[in-house]
């Protein structure tokens, strides 16, 4: 799982800096995704969702006007607001009222604390947020890959995607038949199926390269927009494709997890292929030991106890013309009887 930065972790690291949170405390909980600077009272659809900014509201002559940015910044999922001593010494109560009806946090810089050390905090901590992803994330790789030496097949390589990423998976064979699956009771099994139905109409050979195709939900409880799908191949051979159900934007941690669990599935892929291969050759090889008479030593009907020793498996083998096969055996038959009788 990923980890987020939330307002009341900042508030935490900045505390030192006697940084005091006013008023809006139910909406500490929320994720804070960036720190900027926003001094004039500029309504920019340049302002992206889920960030804080500080401000000297400077430019704004009284409390209604700053409610009414308040309230234009919520409008843009702005997730806290810190104001700056230097000019406002006292925040008004009808602002605090409105943060905390709002569950809008808002905190006070000291005059003597600059901006720049507000935001060197929060990028500290961003860095120590990002080594810790980073580490997960490799464990979470090499677990991947581990996985196939340690035969734990593919359905379990999918589980770990799944669980990361938070959305289903389908894991399709070379015959484009259910491998593995990762729902987690997002999704069931008939809309598994139908996401196959829709893939398979829209384009026939939708597993040939990778691709994103828009996805028409048969219900709209399904929050589902999208499939992703990637094919597992290499030079040679075609060993199936994976399917990723989502409605989100992925991120480069995300891409990473998904890159190697590709590659994850791709070996297993391999390796099962070569030990059906091998397997089915085995099995061959069987079959003509047993049809082929021993070249070491002659065939004996009058003694076939002579190889019952040699027997390890016993194939039933059916002829498109039994003539020969019976003519065979009632001649083995014959013999086999004319042999008792000598005895």
């Amino acid at each position: 799982m990923q980890k987020i930065i939330t307002i009341s972790t900042f508030l935490k690291q900045i505390k030192p800096l006697n940084v005091e949170l006013i008023s809006g405390e139910n909406g500490i909980n929320k994720k804070m995704e960036y720190i900027n600077i926003q001094e004039f009272a500029l309504k920019s659809n340049r302002i992206k969702k889920h960030g804080v900014l500080m401000t000297t509201f400077a430019s704004l002559p009284d409390s209604q006007k700053i409610i009414e940015h308040l309230q234009w910044l919520l409008s843009k999922e702005i997730h806290a607001v810190g104001i700056h001593s230097v000019f406002i010494k006292k925040i008004p109560d009808e602002v605090i009222s409105f943060s905390n009806a709002n569950n809008l946090p808002i905190f006070l810089i000291p005059e003597e604390v600059s901006y720049q050390q507000i935001m060197q905090v929060y990028f500290e901590l961003l860095v120590e947020d990002t080594n810790k992803k980073r580490l997960e994330l490799e464990q979470i790789n090499i677990k991947m890959l581990k996985s196939v030496a340690l035969d734990k097949g593919a359905q379990y390589i999918v589980s770990i995607m799944g669980k990361y990423l938070k959305l289903p998976l389908i894991h399709l064979d070379k015959h484009l038949n259910i491998q593995s699956l990762w729902t987690e009771g997002l999704i069931n099994r008939n809309e598994v199926q139908h996401i196959i139905e829709q893939l398979t109409s829209k384009q026939a050979d939708f597993y040939r390269s990778e691709e994103t195709f828009s996805y028409n939900a048969p219900s709209e409880k399904l929050n589902i927009s999208s499939l992703r799908v990637l094919p597992l191949m290499d030079n040679m051979n075609f060993y199936g494709c994976l399917i990723l159900v989502f409605k989100k934007d992925f991120s480069v941690l995300d891409d990473s997890v998904i890159n190697h669990g590709k590659t994850a599935l791709l070996l297993d892929s391999i390796k099962s292929n070569t030990m059906e291969k091998y397997f089915i050759n085995n099995d061959i090889k069987t079959i003509e030991a047993i049809l082929r008479t021993p070249s070491k030593r002659d065939a004996d009907f009058n003694k076939p106890y002579l190889y019952s020793k040699d027997l390890k498996q016993i194939y039933l083998i059916e002829f498109y013309n039994p003539t020969n096969f019976i003519k065979l055996l009632n001649s083995f038959t014959k013999k086999l009887l004319n042999g008792i009788m000598l005895h």
